[in-house]
């Protein structure tokens, strides 16, 4: 499995995240890192560098501990309203959780399939 580290720089404006390849193949783009993982891999290690527990975040969706954890495992698929509140409750935007979501639906249909949210197309 690819390791990833995940940094956050804060701006005078706004938080900016950023993710460095743990590998010495190079590569620290955020969407680079966001193609690589499921949603519950994605919500993990966002979790893990804000310093944040499964519980913590669970409080913070009005939910269970039980349920963060089956999310971060695969055992619990999300549609965008909780996407959305686990974004929120973290302090992100909702944009690459809906990619990664869409992404993983779209490959439950077509393997091949896969959505470039930059372009605005499929590919």
């Amino acid at each position: 499995m690819v390791k990833w580290k995940l940094l956050k720089c804060r701006s005078s404006h706004h938080m900016t995240t950023k993710v460095k390849h743990m590998t010495n193949k190079g590569g620290d783009s955020i969407r680079e890192f966001i193609d690589g993982v499921t949603f519950g891999e994605y919500v993990r290690t966002l979790r893990e560098a804000d310093g944040m527990t499964q519980q913590e975040l669970a409080d913070k969706i009005g939910s269970k501990k039980q349920f963060i954890s089956a999310v971060e495992t695969g055992r619990e698929k999300v549609g965008l309203d909780y996407a959305n509140r686990i974004a929120i409750a973290m302090g992100y935007s909702l944009a690459p959780f809906a990619k990664i979501l869409i992404n993983e639906q779209l490959k439950e249909y077509d393997p091949t399939l896969e959505i470039d949210i930059r372009s605005k197309k499929a590919s």
